[in-house]
């Protein structure tokens, strides 16, 4: 089988890639576990089955009985909550007048629910998406965005940089951009089933070919690749890539 596209990204190696893989093996009779490729489109057949679904009534109802579990998973907890963001809160408040407030545990309770709940609609809205039969992409490229979308925090205007989503993280998903979903997912497609690629932007290709993160390439129309100054400021963008820096958290870091 010709080499996957998410083996770069090491889903094979997945624990949750390896189950479905032996249970097809069980299903069918074939040996192809040791087969990088096959141990993720195995995995990819499993999730389509859950969350893509051909059957409407069956889909919706995986999917609901799901948004639980990865809720849980993903969502902000209220004991990771960094007490950075009540100062923050605090400066911003005072910056508008508002003079020196403190939050009790009380107002945090109630801050810390309203990130919890601000979070799950913004994931919510994305997981629908995805699985609505208005987004009409393969299902690996579907897999690859909602990967993304998950890794991926808040964006710097000042660097140009999406930030790294962890467990302290305090900002919603962002919002979908349908013309920039459309642009990332479009090139993706053609580039990893053999379609045209002419109509989509030498640098967003450049990095879908060096296998480099789904923020990344979003990060591109947040730069507006479609005028000189977005050019500009991703050619810049690029030299920090090739350079090996990041930025994560708001800081910035050099890879080793």
């Amino acid at each position: 089988m010709e080499k996957h596209f998410l083996e770069n990204y090491k889903v094979h190696d997945k624990p949750e890639a390896k189950k479905a893989t032996e249970k097809k093996e069980q299903r069918t009779g074939e040996k192809i576990f040791t087969d990088r490729s096959e141990r993720v489109v195995a995995y990819v057949e499993r999730l389509e089955h859950v969350f893509l679904n051909p059957n409407e009534k069956a889909r919706k109802r995986n999917i609901e009985m799901l948004k639980p579990i990865i809720h849980e998973n993903i969502i902000l907890k209220a004991e990771n909550c960094p007490e950075s963001f009540f100062e923050y809160q605090k400066q911003e408040m005072k910056r508008h007048g508002m003079g020196d407030v403190e939050f009790s545990e009380e107002d945090k309770r109630k801050e810390i629910a309203n990130i919890q709940e601000s979070q799950k609609r913004s994931l919510d809205a994305w997981i629908d998406h995805l699985t609505s039969d208005e987004s009409h992409y393969p299902h690996d490229i579907k897999y690859f965005a909602m990967q993304g979308i998950l890794r991926t925090g808040s964006f710097n205007e000042s660097n140009y940089q999406f930030s790294k989503r962890g467990n302290e993280t305090t900002a919603s998903f962002r919002q979908i951009d349908h013309e920039a979903l459309s642009m990332v997912m479009g090139a993706l497609e053609a580039v990893h089933h053999h379609g045209d690629t002419s109509a989509y932007h030498p640098e967003l290709l450049d990095l879908i070919n060096r296998s480099k993160d789904f923020g990344s390439m979003c990060m591109l129309r947040q730069c507006g690749i479609s005028t000189r100054r977005g050019q500009q400021r991703t050619r810049r963008l690029r030299l920090r890539m090739e350079n090996g820096v990041y930025s994560s958290r708001g800081a910035t870091h050099r890879n080793s």
